[in-house]
């Protein structure tokens, strides 16, 4: 395996709270996929978990080397989890294409970690065999 590339993000919660204070829902509605604004509208803590899905966002499009340009947008990216909890990303329309483009098989890592204050992720992507 070969890892095609690494992104990691460090977001303060308090950053995502002024966001949401100045544009409201707007701002989950922009990055949020539908499963992802289902699971947001039932939380209490709208910040932190908002800034959770900032972060595997934007350590995602780091790892794809992409960042969000030509296409690639933040609701083309998508945090979910194993019944076990471990986190996963899917991967939508230009954003999957890209990636299909580089390698036909690939393992995506997702790691995540979550304080009071700061919410920071690592993804990393390689090459996968069957």
């Amino acid at each position: 395996m070969k890892i095609i590339g690494i992104g990691i993000d460090i977001i303060e919660v308090s950053r995502i709270k002024k966001i949401i204070m100045r544009f409201g829902e707007r701002f989950a509605y922009k990055i949020l996929t539908k499963y992802e604004l289902n699971i947001y509208k039932k939380n209490n803590n709208k910040a932190k978990i908002l800034a959770k899905y900032f972060t595997v966002k934007e350590a995602a499009s780091k790892a794809l080397g992409t960042g969000f340009t030509n296409g690639i947008f933040f609701n083309q990216i998508e945090l979910s989890h194993y019944v076990t909890g471990q986190p996963k990303i899917k991967f939508y329309k230009k954003t999957l294409n890209f990636l299909k483009n580089i390698v036909f098989k690939y393992k995506v890592h997702v790691s995540l970690s979550d304080e009071k204050k700061y919410t920071c992720a690592i993804v990393i992507i390689e090459t996968y065999k069957i």
